[in-house]
């Protein structure tokens, strides 16, 4: 890639005015929804901004024509929308439902100015949003105004990063894609929290009358009064507990049922994580794969993010929130904001002592003490903002003011509850365990304070000023704390030679004979080991056409031709090389292990051999050719730098039927890096085992 570039430098250079109007074109063609998926835009801009760094071009004159080529793509991008979208909209349709752009149609009339400016950072959402714009029938003048600073956003932050750099112009790339992941991530949690606050405003009144109306049906059925006959004693405690009058009565013991539920099952996750070997490798995998996809910049962000979740600093802002509640006589909203947190802690450290889950500190990129089930950051944040959440709404009817602190609320939840993923210190299940016990105490806490007797003055604007100050301290506090690097992600997945054998034979027999999918199911075939360091197999192929598939490739507009991760003891391969051929492609993943062979390590591999199997618009679907053998041969006759021992029965002869069905021979290909003639199973130095 870096010589294409090279070359393309050459070129644009002796094309003058020429290469200003290659420029216009390759970003306008970029942008569209049907094209640009196969041109790498956010790498050619920042090559860009490198010549406009050795004034091969002007950056001024640069920067307006790539906007102006910018503009007008995404305007394409509406019109194409405008006038065909529709179309690809059914009522009975699987994905493209007409149910999915009407909702799509009202977030844009509420939120389209935001997901405009965001998703410009956010891959391969940008192209869909504007093209979703005009089948949503959004108004031509509001598009045309909020893709201004849309798209200046995107070529000051792509062409600049670029420029600034200087002769590091392939490092700004990796920045920018970073920073376009990120986004990605902050504008997901943004839709989800904002659909789940409006959905829980439009919902709690026809809640509350629905649990009425329940318990009516209830204490007038004749089922009740037949029962209620044969022991009046026992039924009068009952009674009270479905009363429709009491504070104590019907709704109170529907919430305390659902508290009850929130934290039995927020517990009971821990019991599967604990117990569940498919659940276990799922969350190993899925923290293994964020881990590859991690990169250093994000992680110092999310560190921030994570920070604000620190149980000891909530509870101190629920202390300090406390206080002043008392003093403005807001005693109720004080008891709720204290409460809640507090619950919530306690029974997150009483499922650390429990069920005493060991955390994935091999991936790990900050410090993180005590057990990992349940997630207290998680628990203790979930709590407090939710219970800031139902204080505001006690203290104001406004409806903006409510949906707004709502989403705030949650979408603060989302992140962190990410940023305990993605920094590697909490599995899945710890994290939603945690939420789930967070909004059960919440619930629990919430009942009863509403139902004591205390006075609640009302002081909406003091009530949001102090939720926003309590936030802001919280973040301020953190702000400036350093973030202390475990591991780094260079260091992730390294061979370690835990397991040390003088004979491959002996090596072989410890080896994994499949790569699995994310749930531990079985995926794909390995066929291949490599006897030494597999980087130097990695830049030979590189020099003979392969191209090497970035970790986080497949989050990147390189979706319209995903290579889907797959999984060895629940770690993501370290190297994924494609060579594409016409309507055929091959693929090549190498996975490290802990076996070692005199101290060389051994890289288990697959490689297969897939063809187009169909397109839906810029999309290519590609299928696994069955014959897994004939592809290992072929590419040690054609395509291998070292000669290969092919080897039978690594596996048993027959058909599998794994998520790619394949017949095998139970052929496996060996690879010494360090020899040209075949690898023999001669005995080597024994090192210590």
């Amino acid at each position: 890639m870096t010589d294409f570039f090279d070359r393309l430098a050459e070129a644009l250079t002796s094309l003058g005015t020429w290469g200003y109007v290659l420029i216009v074109l390759v970003v306008f063609c970029e942008t569209l929804i049907a094209v640009g998926q196969f041109l790498p835009g956010s790498v050619f801009l920042a090559f860009v901004g490198f010549l406009c760094y050795l004034q091969v071009f002007e950056l001024g004159t640069t920067a307006f024509l790539v906007f102006l080529a910018h503009y007008l793509g995404e305007f394409t991008n509406y019109f194409i929308g405008l006038k065909k979208g529709r179309a690809f909209f059914k009522p009975d349709a699987m994905v493209f439902r007409q149910s999915l752009l009407e909702a799509v149609e009202k977030q844009l009339k509420r939120w389209g100015a935001l997901y405009f400016v965001l998703c410009q950072f956010s891959g391969v959402l940008r192209p869909v949003l504007s093209f979703l714009a005009g089948a949503a029938r959004y108004s031509l003048i509001r598009f045309a105004v909020w893709m201004i600073p849309a798209c200046a956003g995107w070529t000051i932050v792509h062409l600049g990063a670029g420029f600034v750099l200087g002769a590091s112009w392939h490092e700004a790339t990796k920045y920018v894609e970073e920073f376009s992941l990120l986004i990605a991530i902050v504008v997901i949690c943004v839709a989800i929290a904002i659909w789940l606050s409006r959905t829980l405003v439009a919902l709690a009144g026809a809640t509350g009358q629905a649990v009425e109306r329940a318990g009516r049906r209830v204490l007038t059925s004749s089922i009740y009064q037949r029962c209620r006959q044969l022991n009046p004693t026992v039924f009068h405690f009952v009674e009270r507990r479905l009363s429709l009058s009491s504070p104590w009565g019907w709704q109170a013991t529907v919430r305390f049922i659902g508290a009850f539920v929130l934290c039995g099952t927020g517990l009971f996750l821990g019991v599967l994580a604990t117990h569940s070997q498919r659940l276990m490798y799922f969350d190993s995998a899925l923290v293994n794969l964020l881990a590859q996809l991690r990169r250093s910049h994000s992680a110092n962000v999310l560190a921030v993010i994570t920070s604000l979740g620190e149980p000891r600093n909530v509870i101190m802002a629920s202390v300090i929130l406390f206080g002043l509640g008392l003093v403005f006589g807001m005693r109720r909203s004080a008891a709720l904001l204290i409460g809640a947190p507090a619950l919530a802690l306690g029974i997150g450290w009483l499922g650390k002592w429990f069920f005493e889950r060991g955390r994935p500190d091999h991936v790990a990129y900050i410090v993180a003490d005590g057990n990992s089930f349940p997630s207290n950051h998680c628990t203790v944040a979930t709590a407090f903002l939710i219970a800031t959440c139902i204080w505001l709404w006690q203290q104001t009817e406004n409806l903006k003011i409510r949906v707004l602190w709502a989403s705030l609320a949650i979408t603060m939840i989302l992140l962190i509850a990410y940023s305990r993923l993605y920094l590697g210190v909490h599995y899945l299940t710890d994290i939603l365990g945690g939420c789930l016990i967070g909004l059960g105490s919440t619930l629990a806490v919430a009942t009863v304070t509403s139902r004591i007797p205390l006075p609640e003055e009302k002081h909406p604007a003091t009530a949001v000023v102090l939720a926003s100050l309590s936030v802001l301290g919280i973040a301020s506090w953190n702000w400036k704390n350093p973030v202390e690097v475990v591991i780094s992600r260079d260091e992730l997945f390294q061979p370690r030679c835990s397991k040390n054998y003088e004979l491959l034979e002996q090596a072989l027999e410890l080896l994994p004979r499949f790569a699995t999918r994310l749930t531990g199911t079985p995926s794909l075939a390995l066929d291949m080991v490599v006897v030494g360091d597999a980087k130097a197999l990695v830049r030979e192929l590189e020099e003979r056409s392969w191209r090497r598939v970035c970790p986080q490739a497949f989050y990147t507009r390189e979706i319209q031709a995903p290579i889907f991760p797959a999984f060895v003891d629940a770690c993501p391969a370290l190297f994924t090389l494609e060579k594409r051929n016409a309507d055929n492609r091959m693929i090549l993943r190498l996975w490290t292990t802990d076996v070692c062979v005199g101290s060389r390590p051994l890289w288990v591999g697959s490689l297969i051999e897939e063809s187009l199997h169909k397109k839906f618009l810029s999309m290519e679907i590609f299928a696994v050719n069955p014959d897994i053998d004939k592809a290992i041969q072929d590419w040690c006759e054609r395509e291998s730098p070292w000669a290969c021992q092919i080897r039978q029965g690594f596996r048993k002869r027959g058909l599998y039927y794994t998520s790619h069905p394949f017949f095998t021979h139970g052929i496996l290909a060996v690879l010494d890096l360090q020899k040209s003639e075949e690898f023999t199973s001669q005995t080597v130095s024994r090192s210590a085992e």
